[in-house]
């Protein structure tokens, strides 16, 4: 049996996920515009604004990524921004799964280990660090904005759910990547033995 290649199957089953929930958000805009100032306080956060949070918890870097590119560019059209965020998509999770496949680093052989794995460790501290700031500061926004709102609640911290979770997973592939260069510190292979007369 021929292992998942993680780097062709992710790169699919999200981007195709993607595409059904900006279709389904172009749609939703489309029910916005032909309502015009029919909701008093804007349309209702399901499904109109939970799809774009849904979207960007799934996809985080992605959209960070793109963001500099949209501020730029400062598009017109409604439909740009999915034609920059699709592409960085697929990206996003294609180097998820080459991850997956060869690790962080891939195989090969770095000179400064250690100060490669003191740098990936001090990495993952600060997303740790990072993923702590963003849940008490969507904890606090919501409490303060949105209290007695359950579903609504529910969303909006989907939204930093997805921030913290990307901070996890990128701060445990740079600590295993450290733990691989100290493991192969101590191995055998690298271990000088002594002198003998």
């Amino acid at each position: 049996m021929r292992s998942i290649r993680f780097r062709v199957v992710l790169p699919i089953l999200l981007g195709f996920l993607a595409v059904v929930l900006f279709s389904w958000d172009y749609q939703n805009e489309r029910v916005v515009a032909s309502m015009g100032m029919g909701w008093d306080m804007g349309p209702p956060m399901w499904p109109y604004r939970a799809v774009q949070i849904i979207s960007y918890a799934i996809n985080v870097p992605a959209y960070l990524a793109s963001w500099p590119i949209l501020k730029l560019l400062e598009p017109r059209i409604y439909l740009f921004p999915y034609a920059v965020w699709f592409p960085a998509i697929v990206a996003l999770w294609w180097w998820v799964g080459r991850t997956i496949d060869f690790g962080l680093l891939g195989n090969r052989s770095y000179s400064h280990r250690k100060l490669l794995a003191a740098s990936l460790l001090i990495g993952a501290l600060a997303l740790l660090s990072l993923a702590t700031y963003v849940g008490q500061d969507e904890y606090h926004w919501a409490h303060q904005y949105w209290r007695g709102h359950a579903p609504v609640d529910a969303l909006l911290f989907l939204r930093g759910a997805g921030e913290m979770l990307w901070c996890f997973f990128f701060a445990a592939a740079f600590v295993r990547s450290a733990a691989r260069f100290v493991k192969r510190q101590l191995s055998p292979d690298n271990v000088a033995l002594p002198l003998t007369r």
